[in-house]
């Protein structure tokens, strides 16, 4: 009786001292939300990238939804279309993901070898803008595109 008291004592002081760790350091850093927190500091992406694939180095799954008649660019409805597609992600990934607009352009260079290999370039000022979902794990990858693509 007296440990499971002491146990419990224990647990709450333990989850005490967390939500305080917590607090501070959304302020010390200047965020409101944990998870605005956790999308900001991700070690799995790179800000000051100028190609795609190196600034989602740490996924190796990445989509670009570039049919703009898709869900994801329903920006009539406050950013609905990609809200659905976070949402299905939270619900059926397993893994990392995340979602984030870039403004992009598509170069073609001829590699090497001859073959064309496009790519998706960071172009702030002459670049469209595109959606681009990335993936931790193959298997949300797949079941994302059988969904959505």
């Amino acid at each position: 009786m007296v440990r499971t008291a002491l146990a419990l004592i224990n647990q709450s002081f333990s989850n005490l001292l967390t939500k305080i760790h917590r607090r501070y350091i959304l302020w010390k850093y200047g965020y409101k939300d944990w998870a605005v927190y956790q999308r900001m500091t991700d070690p799995d992406i790179f800000w000051r990238a100028t190609r795609i694939l190196d600034f989602y180095h740490g996924y190796p799954y990445v989509y670009c939804i570039e049919n703009r008649n898709h869900q994801a660019y329903y920006w009539d409805l406050a950013i609905d279309g990609g809200w659905r597609l976070h949402q299905w992600c939270e619900k059926n990934c397993e893994d990392k993901f995340r979602f984030d607009g870039h403004r992009v352009r598509k170069q073609t260079p001829i590699g090497i070898n001859g073959v064309e290999e496009s790519e998706w370039w960071v172009d702030e000022i002459g670049g469209g803008d595109y959606i681009f979902a990335a993936f931790k794990s193959e298997r949300d990858f797949n079941w994302f595109m059988l969904k959505w693509s």
